[in-house]
């Protein structure tokens, strides 16, 4: 029998072409919506800055919309000219989806609308779990950049975000710009309570910027602060084989010794207010490093905590003024 006698040539959609058509439709409207026939919602939750989940429920309901439309468009064309003028790549200016003055404008405006108005992942909040840092690798790091610094200190894995780029969103909705200004308010919040230049921050001391996290209650992943803890006791405590115990100091001796500390760092690095005290640490330590004392930041950082706890607003202007006879005889020449 002939294909003619057999009615298919005639009749392309009859029943028996009807799953290739629904299948070609199908590849027609994945090929069509391109990476957005693959978009997952970003698992996000609550956290540190804003939260604004309903962007990506806006955008569900847009990419359900716009998928149906473009079905039911193509399945109002039979089989030979969804053929002949559909299955073409979605570049082409053959195209009739991407023409969005052809017959198919309507449904090419929403294509094109949607894309655009695709979010990116940070839009719904930062605490998105597949950006997650890994704390047990980050937290054994001595340094960070600022950059690192900032965007651990809300649970994002720096290695797999591309920090300048974020801010090439900026203006896609103002709920996602709202997240922006807080990343960046951070940033420079970190930069200053350290001392850095935001332009040339160099590398963000570990046990600073966590003692300055603490110190000022400034809101971070709790994993990090976590992740630290676990660091530092594992890697300061006794030496299991020799059993040495860590020398302690007696009380008094500890008080006197904290004293004699922020006196130096007044008389030697003009320190007068309590938010300097972390850029006097890394001063102290830079000096020390240089005469081959290698003095931890954390020891110097808790003295220097310690000392000022001891000493009032006027005890610290007198200090300023008086000769610290005694404070130099136990201060190495060379630091004077």
């Amino acid at each position: 029998m002939s294909e003619m006698a057999d009615g298919k040539a005639e009749n392309p959609n009859s029943a028996g072409l009807i799953p290739e058509k629904d299948a070609l439709i199908e590849v027609l409207v994945a090929r069509n919506l391109d990476e957005l026939s693959r978009w997952k919602r970003p698992a996000v939750s609550e956290g540190a800055g804003p939260y604004h989940p309903e962007i990506f429920d806006e955008f569900e309901a847009s990419l359900l919309a716009v998928t149906q439309e473009i079905r039911k468009r193509l399945s109002r064309v039979d089989l030979e000219a969804l053929r002949s003028e559909y299955d073409v790549p979605f570049e082409s200016f053959r195209n009739p989806l991407t023409r969005t003055n052809g017959v198919d404008y309507r449904v090419a405006k929403a294509l094109k609308a949607l894309k655009e108005r695709r979010p990116p992942w940070f839009a719904g909040g930062l605490n998105v779990e597949d950006q997650r840092a890994d704390m047990a690798y980050w937290g054994t790091f001595a340094s960070f950049s600022l950059i690192e610094a900032t965007l651990l200190s809300i649970g994002i894995d720096p290695r797999g975000v591309h920090y300048d780029s974020l801010f090439e969103r900026y203006g896609f909705d103002p709920r996602a710009d709202e997240i922006l200004y807080d990343l960046e308010d951070r940033y420079t919040q970190i930069a200053r309570g350290l001392n850095l230049d935001e332009e040339h921050p160099g590398q963000v001391d570990a046990e600073l910027f966590l003692s300055w996290v603490r110190e000022r209650e400034v809101p971070v992943h709790p994993l990090l602060l976590e992740a630290r803890s676990q660091d530092i006791t594992s890697t300061s405590a006794p030496d299991s084989q020799s059993g040495a115990e860590p020398e302690k100091i007696h009380g008094h001796s500890h008080k006197s010794y904290c004293r004699t500390i922020i006196a130096m760092a007044i008389n030697k690095y003009g320190l007068t207010r309590q938010n300097e005290i972390l850029a006097t640490v890394k001063a102290i330590v830079h000096d020390s490093d240089l005469l081959g004392f290698n003095l931890a930041n954390k020891t110097v950082c808790a003295a220097l905590r310690r000392g000022w706890e001891q000493l009032s607003a006027d005890a610290i202007q007198s200090l300023k003024e008086e000769d610290l006879t005694q404070t130099k005889k136990n201060t190495p020449r060379s630091m004077r």
